[in-house]
């Protein structure tokens, strides 16, 4: 067992250069749909035999990267080790990177790869609380996860702000609210915001009365005038008073 895990890992490190792998274009048919559903929920036997099974019956279209099988053959032996969690296993992406020889965010991406980005989601992961590790529970079946997580997507990109070109956003500029009412229709109606709410002060300045400022003038001469005087009628402290004789 420590052999094969040793020649796999190096194997790993050899091709760690490769391109991310990359969703096959083929789709799985019914059959092979019902298949994997059934061997990922066997209850005969532990999760990673029901791992290694699939690797070999299915690779050619399961294309991982070495390092992502080696992360699932991994965590899915571990899994059910923890009575606490018979499901699951929660492992730090530190210890990920030293079970695979590799730095931590090569371990992420394999991660990823497993959760998200692969052909199926073998994995579900639950971020842990700051402080604390992930947690990753071994999917029985993919298929109905992929299809969770393709509509999480879909209300996530409708949702989202759309991306304007630099060109646009100059076009918005210039042209206020109506440019942005034909760009983004419907928006000057709701978001009035390229219209200023302050008036714009009026370019004719008042003349200042002479009157007034003169009067201002003598007013603060005659402050100084006071604070002054009340300086000079006070009397200056005895150095030694406070002295002792």
């Amino acid at each position: 067992m420590g052999g094969s895990v040793a020649a796999a890992i190096q194997a790993v490190n050899h091709k760690a250069v490769e391109k991310p792998v990359e969703k096959p274009v083929e789709t799985f048919t019914e059959k092979e749909q019902r298949e994997i559903t059934r061997i990922l929920g066997d209850p005969d036997y532990a999760p990673g035999a029901r791992a290694g099974y699939l690797l070999r019956a299915h690779g050619e279209k399961l294309r991982y990267s070495p390092r992502a099988k080696l992360l699932y053959m991994l965590l899915a032996g571990f899994i059910g080790a923890d009575k606490k969690r018979p499901g699951s296993i929660a492992v730090s992406m530190k210890k990920l990177a030293s079970w695979s020889n590799c730095t931590t965010r090569s371990a992420q991406s394999a991660i990823r790869e497993l959760t998200r980005s692969g052909p199926l989601p073998l994995l579900l992961e639950t971020p842990g609380r700051p402080g604390k590790v992930s947690e990753y529970q071994f999917v029985r079946d993919p298929f109905t996860v992929a299809a969770a997580q393709a509509a999480d997507a879909e209300r996530t990109r409708k949702h989202r702000q759309p991306d304007y070109s630099r060109a646009q956003l100059q076009a918005i500029r210039a042209g206020g609210a109506d440019e942005l009412d034909r760009q983004i229709p419907g928006m000057k109606k709701k978001f009035n915001w390229m219209t200023p709410t302050r008036p714009a002060p009026s370019p004719v300045q008042a003349s200042p009365d002479p009157d007034r400022e003169q009067f201002l003038a003598g007013l603060r001469a005659a402050k100084q005038r006071i604070k002054r005087s009340a300086f000079a009628s006070s009397p200056s402290p005895d150095p030694r008073s406070g002295l002792r004789p």
